[in-house]
């Protein structure tokens, strides 16, 4: 998967390679670029027939510890349904439980799901 991005001034570029062999957490690679200019980043990629599949803004407030990041997500817009909640992206499981632990959640407290999930588990409660 492609993402085009817009954080403040600068425009990001990032692949993502999900992985299905966490089943723990979800899992993935990503690599990332910044580019130049948001608009024609996104014309070569519509040029390449590559097609959006999804749009959507939100509020992020990111925070990190000893390379662990914290990131609260609020999404607007359409998808302003969709309660604010907690990412939390580390280098390995256990790092990861630990935090989890530290915040006060269980292992089962924790879905491993991609936007497209979380939308549909909320557009089923409306």
């Amino acid at each position: 998967m492609l993402r085009l991005r817009k954080e403040g001034e600068k425009a990001i570029l990032t692949f993502k390679k999900f992985s299905e062999e966490n089943k723990d957490a979800k899992s993935l690679k990503e690599v990332e670029v910044e580019v130049s200019d948001l608009n024609k980043t996104k014309e070569i990629l519509e040029e390449l027939n590559l097609i959006p599949i999804s749009s959507s803004r939100k509020l992020r407030t990111s925070y990190e510890i000893e390379g662990v990041k914290f990131e609260f997500d609020k999404y607007l817009d359409e998808n302003d349904f969709i309660p604010e909640f907690l990412e939390i992206e580390a280098h390995d499981n256990i790092i990861l439980h630990k935090y989890i632990n530290l915040l006060g959640f269980s292992k089962e407290d924790c879905k491993p799901w991609s936007f497209f999930q979380i939308k549909e588990y909320y557009s089923s409660m409306k």
